[in-house]
């Protein structure tokens, strides 16, 4: 890959960035709740495959549930304490290729796979050691994220690796004790972005300044993101004084673990004297700002996307936001034919919509 690319974040400047700059359309999918295995606590993860999303909540329900692309419910997974249930869940993922929809149970210490298109169970495969995140790189190589140790046999120079592969037996093949700019900052998951199918699979670290690239063979460093007095931050996890940790973070910038990165820019989510805050870097022009974004399509108003689907941009949108983002419409004197009509579907009761924008 080369060197990697220094990104340069300068909280200071914010740009707003009107919607339709990247996007054609504004499209809104309400998830029914009129089955009762279909109410949803909240939404931790989101993946889209086909005709149908597959939605996370980790939270309330530890559950997988899947809808169609107009909202209506399909199939739950879990929980469950009989053969080839799961009684909690960290992670999941599918794999395209062979129509399986994988998902980690740390409580098991397994990964049970299913059936994408029915939900039925398969097989599962026993883990030697408990893990966070997973991703399907093919078949036989499934990569595991975690902070803390690795497989107890996993060879190399450090006796924890922060992230390995295994085969679809459960057996080491590699790893990796992934080193940022900051080594003492040992806090915050790992996780991995992008879906692989074009420049590989993006992994990013909570409170580290360094982003990665796995294409499915070579871990490289591909962002390095300069956002400030970060160093700061190692003293923040080592100080005992709750008075100076507060003085830490009202100093310093620093990075989420959040970025959506897609062919065009990355969205990379930080914090700035407290207040979150989205960098908006264009991959062409290797320059970019933090966004304030401005719907000019429809003027539902975007506090930030969650994820990205192919040529998608995600945020969902929980009852409670729709309420708050209609009344702040109201009292700014906003027209929104959009947010009303949004508001006036839902009640506290309702599943979340889904606001997708898709990309010019």
């Amino acid at each position: 890959m080369g060197n990697p690319t220094t990104v340069e974040i300068n909280a200071e400047k914010i740009v707003n960035l009107e919607i339709s700059k990247i996007a054609t359309e504004m499209n809104y999918v309400f998830l029914s709740n009129d089955h009762p295995e279909s109410l949803i606590g909240d939404i931790n993860k989101l993946v889209m495959h086909g005709d149908k999303f597959f939605l996370m909540d980790k939270e309330h329900t530890q559950s997988i549930f899947v809808f169609d692309t107009s909202g209506q419910f399909v199939y739950r997974i879990g929980p469950g304490k009989g053969p080839g249930e799961f009684t909690s869940i960290e992670d999941f993922c599918i794999d395209t290729e062979n129509n399986m929809l994988y998902v980690l149970s740390n409580d098991l210490s397994e990964i049970f796979k299913y059936n994408m298109v029915t939900g039925g169970f398969v097989s599962s495969i026993k883990m030697k050691s408990a893990y966070d995140k997973l991703q399907v790189i093919t078949s036989n190589k499934i990569l595991l994220l975690r902070d803390g140790h690795s497989y107890e046999s996993s060879p190399g120079p450090f006796s924890s690796n922060f992230m390995c592969t295994i085969d679809s037996l459960g057996n080491w093949i590699e790893g990796w004790h992934l080193s940022p700019i900051n080594p003492n900052v040992y806090s915050g998951l790992i996780h991995v972005v992008g879906n692989g199918e074009r420049d590989g699979y993006t992994i990013t670290r909570m409170h580290s300044d360094t982003i990665y690239q796995y294409d499915g063979a070579d871990m490289e460093v591909k962002y390095l993101l300069d956002c400030g007095p970060k160093r700061l931050l190692d003293e923040f996890y080592w100080t005992s004084s709750s008075k100076r940790q507060g003085e830490i973070m009202n100093q310093s910038t620093h990075f989420l673990g959040n970025v959506i990165d897609i062919r065009n820019f990355s969205l990379i989510q930080y914090v700035h004297n407290r207040r979150y805050y989205t960098y908006y870097y264009d991959k062409t022009a290797k320059e970019g700002f933090t966004v304030n974004y401005v719907n000019d399509i429809d003027h539902v108003p975007i506090l930030q996307f969650d994820c990205a689907l192919d040529s998608l941009l995600v945020h969902v949108m929980q009852p409670q936001e729709i309420e708050l983002q209609r009344n702040y419409i109201v009292k700014s004197g906003i027209e929104s034919k959009k947010m009303q009509e949004i508001a006036g579907r839902i009640d506290y009761d309702s599943n979340p919509v889904l606001m997708i924008a898709t990309l010019r």
